[in-house]
């Protein structure tokens, strides 16, 4: 304590020296940290659809420095389970007050903290105390329970980490989900992906669970993608290998054979590019009838998917890319398909952006290396594309994935140098970029998108202000479930206009442009929308859907 006040004396002494008219700052001997006022009672407030706009204040009893100049308060939480070892910043403030929604709360535990939605958590609240960013006092934990709320549905993860793959409710106790799993990869049915409270573990007999402490791991001898099935009221699992198909009068092999598709890693959909007939379309596991799915309705294009007789209706005989999508764990919470007719246009060319953070400290060839591509119509001048760039850090552009070919550094602002020696380009923050090249013009543009929304007479605030979209680190996607009514729908960043698309043909699933169109909502009701700005698989182009919800 005492050397904390000889450092509080220097600083004043400090001040008093330069500023001639300053007023003498007073020092008490014991300083003291924040004090929180506020109750277990009042930080636990139920979160639902309901509460989510209610109001949360925490209060707590100012820090004593002794001095009269202002006081920085920044307000953490972590999972109990975790003792702040990674505490994520509620926000700052300069008074002995804080507010904010449960909605701004339940974000943090949920995509900050990684707690599991509709499960009860522990949570650690603590308030620290600073002077011009020196001499910090960090307050007492208080300890609170709250249970964190999404649309999601109730989950088991496959523990192995906050990135663990979830399998979602079906039934009461009962789970299902498809997740791709490793060559002898183990793992244990957590209730939580942080803090794991209760696990599942190998019965004694095959296919059994055990919520023992010392029962062995789950593992499966072969690699690949399976459909997981428990029953946690049964105590039971189950494990299918499934490589998924096309089959039906619209595909090559008819109702006979099964047209395969290809898991993509990245995206964790099934995919194919191939000629289509006009006819019927469905998806089945394994080339057999034991396991398929139909649309929910054979009509659209892209939709939910069900176990069903009914087949996705091909009205026109043409080059399409399907997509086969089993993640639950984004809206709208369930199995979906595209089937979006592709433009006359081939792989597009593209752009590697190593930088400072990569793994490597910036190595193009990596697999983390982000990537852009050429615009249509551009002759591989001008690229464009949509990344999420972990700043602050350096970036450059090069024309392969190595540093051997042509790479494109900083010149000035906005400016490019093809000299290989040239610096780097500065991010200064972290988050999602609209990035542009022209390699012709030797000019870049980066745009921070701290947001994509919705707009138009469809949408809730019509023209006037946009319905956000929550974007989707592992499929690198916005969607957003909302209801809409018969109207107009655009997508737009920012909560502005600089940046904004509508659909290249008004139908509820297609590409984007940059247009004045709108998609036309014909039917009030609740729809899934998405927008995908990955243009790294066919069509390489920027899509939406619009899915309507059972």
């Amino acid at each position: 304590m005492k050397r904390l006040s000889i450092l509080l004396y220097s600083l004043l002494f400090l001040f008093a020296a330069c500023e001639k008219d300053e007023t003498r700052v007073q020092l008490t001997a014991d300083a003291t940290p924040a004090v929180i006022t506020t109750s277990e009672t009042e930080l636990s407030q139920p979160i639902n659809a309901e509460s989510l706009d209610d109001q949360l204040d925490i209060r707590w009893e100012e820090a004593a420095y002794g001095v009269t100049t202002e006081v920085t308060y920044t307000l953490e939480v972590d999972a109990a389970c975790r003792d702040f070892t990674q505490p994520v910043a509620l926000g700052s403030t300069a008074r002995n007050t804080f507010a904010m929604t449960l909605s701004e709360l339940n974000a943090r535990l949920v995509s900050d903290l990684k707690l599991a939605p509709h499960r009860e958590a522990t949570v650690q609240l603590r308030i620290t105390s600073a002077l011009n960013g020196k001499f910090p006092q960090t307050s007492e934990v208080r300890t609170f329970t709250i249970t964190p709320w999404s649309e999601q549905p109730l989950a088991l993860w496959l523990a192995g980490g906050e990135n663990a793959p979830g399998i979602y409710t079906t039934d009461d106790d009962q789970y299902e989900g498809y997740v791709y799993l490793q060559n002898n990869q183990s793992f244990r049915f957590a209730e939580s992906p942080t803090c794991p409270n209760t696990t599942y573990s190998q019965g004694a007999l095959a296919a059994t669970l055990d919520a023992g402490e010392n029962a062995p791991a789950i593992t499966v001898a072969e690699e690949g993608y399976y459909k997981v099935n428990t029953d946690i009221n049964g105590l039971t699992y189950q494990l299918t290998k499934t490589d998924w198909g096309l089959i039906g009068t619209a595909t090559a092999g008819g109702w006979n054979s099964s047209t395969e598709m290809t898991y993509d890693e990245a995206t964790r959909t099934w995919r194919v590019t191939t000629d289509l007939n006009s006819g019927a379309l469905k998806f089945r596991a394994n080339n057999a009838w034991d396991l398929n799915y139909g649309p929910a309705n054979s009509d659209e294009l892209a939709g939910t998917l069900a176990q069903t007789d009914a087949a996705i209706n091909i009205n026109e005989p043409a080059n399409y890319t399907i997509v086969l999508d089993f993640n639950r764990g984004a809206a709208p919470y369930n199995y979906t398909y595209q089937v979006i007719r592709n433009a006359d246009i081939g792989t597009p060319a593209t752009l590697w952006i190593p930088g400072g953070y990569q793994a490597s400290g910036g190595d193009p060839s990596q697999s983390d290396a982000l990537t852009i591509y050429a615009l249509p119509g551009t002759n591989d001048k001008i690229f464009e594309g949509y990344v999420s760039i972990a700043g602050p850090t350096w970036i450059k552009f090069t024309s392969a994935p190595d540093w051997g070919h042509i790479n494109y550094g900083s010149a000035g602002e906005n400016a490019l140098s093809v000299d290989g020696a040239a610096a780097g380009i500065d991010v200064p923050l972290a988050g999602y970029y609209r990035v542009q090249v022209n390699i012709e013009a030797l000019t870049y543009r980066l745009d921070k998108i701290d947001s994509w929304g919705l707009i138009g007479t469809a949408t809730p605030g019509s023209w006037d202000s946009s319905t956000p979209m929550a974007y989707d680190a592992t499929s690198k996607t916005w969607s957003k479930t909302v209801n809409l009514v018969n109207g107009a729908l655009k997508f737009r960043a920012n909560n502005g206009w600089d940046i904004n698309y509508g659909p290249a043909s008004d139908q509820l699933q297609g590409t984007l442009t940059s247009t004045d169109a709108a998609v036309s909502i014909s039917e009030p009701g609740s729809y899934t929308v998405r927008v995908d700005f990955t243009r790294s698989t066919a069509p390489y182009l920027y899509t939406y859907t619009v899915i309507k919800n059972p």
